[in-house]
This record gives C-alpha cells, sequence and structure tokens, in this order.
C-alpha cells in the first residue's frame, strides 16, 4: 500500500516520502506504523532487485479497502475439529527436523512449566491409558497462531519439546504479552525460562558489534527482540530464502528461545538453532 500512519506523530506518511527520513528516524518509526484500518503496518525500503518502497499490513482488519490489494496470509478459521483438539489435553510433539531423540514423557501436571527432569520416563495418562500424540511443524504451528492465538492460550493440549513438556498456554506468547512484569516473573521465578514467542516482524538488522549476527525486531524499545546467533544466521537466510533483511519486514516469526533481558531491561531471545525458529 501506499501510505500508513505513524502512532508517534500520528502523521500519514506516502512510502517515498518515509524512505527519505533520517536513517535513525525511520529506524524508530517504521516499529509504530498502523493501516489506517488500525491494522499493525509494516514499511520495506526499495530493495537491489527493483522493489519499490512500500507499506503492507498483516491482517488487515475486517472491511479494510487495502486488504484486497495485497496477498493476505493470515486468513482463514479453525475447524470445529481443530478447536476440540486444542482442548482436549492430548499431546502434540514439535517436529523440529533435527534427528531422532530419545523422548521422556512426564505425567500428568497443572504446573505452569512441566520440566523437571526428576519426572522423566513416566507416560503421560488418562483413565489408565496413554494420551494421543501428534507431529506438528513449528510451520503448521505458526500459522495456526496467526488464524487464532486464544486456542493454544486457553488450550490443556501438552506440547512436547526435546523430551520434556510443557503447557500450550505456558509455552507459545505472543510479542504483545511479554511485559517486563510477565518476563521478570519468568526470571526470578521459574526453572526453566524457554518460550515460543511469536508474532509480527517490524524490522531486522546485523549486530553492530558482531555482524554475522542479526537482529529481529518487533516494534519499540520496549518491545522483545530474537537474536539470530552468528553460528546460524547464514543458514537462516538460507533456509528461509532471505536475500536481504528488508525482506523479513511485515513477515510472521516462531522462535524457541530462552527469555533473557541485557542490561538495560531489553527483552530478547537468543535462537542458536536452526530448527527453533520458523518464518511464514
Amino acid at each position: 500500500m501506499d501510505f500508513a500512519i505513524c502512532t508517534i506523530d500520528n502523521k500519514k506518511y506516502k512510502a517515498h516520502e518515509f524512505q527519505k527520513l533520517d536513517a535513525s528516524e525511520l529506524a524508530n518509526k517504521r516499529r509504530f506504523l498502523q493501516c489506517q484500518c488500525g491494522g499493525s503496518a509494516f514499511f520495506r525500503k526499495a530493495s537491489a532487485s527493483g522493489q519499490a518502497a512500500c507499506f503492507g499490513a498483516r491482517p488487515h482488519k475486517e472491511g479494510c479497502d487495502f486488504a484486497a490489494q495485497e496477498s493476505e496470509t493470515v486468513n482463514g478459521t479453525l475447524s470445529e475439529d481443530e478447536k476440540e483438539y486444542f482442548n482436549s489435553g492430548k499431546e502434540l510433539i514439535l517436529d523440529l527436523n533435527f534427528g531422532t531423540q530419545n523422548t521422556k514423557h512426564v505425567s500428568d501436571t497443572d504446573e505452569n512449566d512441566i520440566d523437571d527432569k526428576s519426572k522423566a520416563g513416566h507416560h503421560s495418562s488418562k483413565n489408565g491409558k496413554a494420551t494421543a500424540k501428534s507431529h506438528r511443524r513449528l510451520s503448521t504451528i505458526l500459522r495456526t497462531l496467526m488464524i487464532d492465538e486464544n486456542y493454544f492460550n486457553n488450550s490443556n493440549l501438552k506440547i512436547e519439546l526435546e523430551g520434556y513438556s510443557y503447557l500450550s498456554k505456558n509455552l507459545f506468547k505472543n510479542f504483545n504479552k511479554l511485559t517486563n512484569e510477565y518476563v521478570d516473573d519468568i526470571l526470578n521465578n521459574r526453572p526453566n525460562t524457554r518460550r515460543a514467542i511469536w508474532g509480527m516482524v517490524s524490522d531486522a538488522q546485523y549486530d553492530k558489534k558482531n555482524i554475522e549476527s542479526i537482529w529481529i525486531n518487533t516494534g519499540g524499545n520496549n518491545t522483545v527482540s530474537i537474536l539470530i546467533d552468528e553460528k546460524v544466521s547464514n543458514s537462516f537466510m538460507e533456509r528461509f530464502k532471505i536475500r536481504e533483511l528488508e525482506d523479513l519486514s511485515g513477515r510472521y516469526v516462531l522462535a524457541i528461545g530462552k527469555l533473557k533481558k541485557s542490561k538495560n531491561n531489553k527483552i530478547f531471545s537468543v535462537v542458536e538453532n536452526i530448527s527453533y525458529v520458523s518464518i511464514v
């Protein structure tokens, strides 16, 4: 789309005008963009391949005039079977495609994080029978979250990751839910700080001190960022066919990592395994 509204100054910008902003101003304002419909918007600079500078939104709100002009990825609804599955108490195994491992299952519990190695070796059960399990790839999970995250937020589904189990509602967190209070509680009171965080990318940039590492940003200074470690950054670019970092703007990411806070209280998560991230 040709224009978007920046919520910092409530000004409507045309794409070619927005690109002419001072580099630091552009870097800041691109993280606070909205479509006229109120949907979160993003900005992409003109690319080396000839693509002109543009704005976009994923998703537009219902009835937005611009929605029909863009290829929408966030659409569809969950079937009744899918809704029932998320509330069934069954187990789902994340298929991370990094090889076969010996898995350990834990007993049914209402703990926030079911991640105690001392519980390993017990099969999850209900009425004395092993609970059904199915495998899902991260990309499938991400697309489901994009359609309706509430079924994960309120689900009794147990997620198996690296041989440990988590309650769905405590593993998957949208970027907007990662407040300082929430993260402080995780860091101070939970034995396991790993979370699967997801949402729309505002922009990405190489680390200033280590240009092999990539920062994926999700908004302003008070929002979470994802660090793609230098050990996997090249594989990350190749796997998701990213020619330049501008290609990431407006896409959705799901990344599994341990939550951390910098000295300046910036929330971030580090991806050290290429199997732990998905982009759509």
